[in-house]
């Protein structure tokens, strides 16, 4: 099972300090719960978890302040919206018109160049058209088993 919530409610679940801990050195876990953070509770053996979590990745939307890693361009002509989204297309910054009740972008739109800080209008346009430039690689901080706890990072 993977949880992942509110931060604070599954410090608390196991234990911030020793006398709160329902399982000896539990509340050792507690201090790496911060952030996009969960718990993994599974049967299989400590190694298989390391393995999979070591080779898996999947690739994601990216968000404003990452890195460009490709430019993303695109090119003049019509695009593959309904004709309501011409406004919101505009305020992000895109050079579009209706056409005979089509969306048309004027002149072909350089959403992002590599190795550029992304900015939130272009990360949204990227969402948009569904150009995913991010990765998600969940990493593992630590193992509690049995009472032992070891800290891998």
């Amino acid at each position: 099972r993977l949880i992942i919530g509110k931060q604070t409610v599954m410090q608390i679940a196991v234990g911030r300090s020793p006398e709160e801990e329902p399982q000896e050195n539990l509340h050792k876990v507690s201090q790496h719960l911060s952030g996009s953070s969960g718990l993994l509770f599974s049967s299989k053996p400590k190694q298989d978890i390391i393995d999979f979590f070591a080779s898996y990745q999947e690739s994601d939307f990216v968000t404003s302040g990452e890195t460009a890693d490709e430019d993303v361009v695109i090119p003049a002509g019509p695009i593959p919206f309904q004709h309501t989204m011409v406004n919101q297309l505009r305020k992000l910054g895109m050079p579009v018109m209706l056409k005979n009740a089509v969306v048309v972008c004027e002149q072909s739109h350089t959403v992002c160049t590599k190795g550029a800080v992304i900015s939130p209008e272009q990360a949204k346009i990227l969402k948009l058209f569904g150009k995913r430039l991010g990765e998600f690689k969940p990493s593992l901080k630590c193992v509690w088993h049995d009472g032992s706890y070891e800290e891998l990072v």
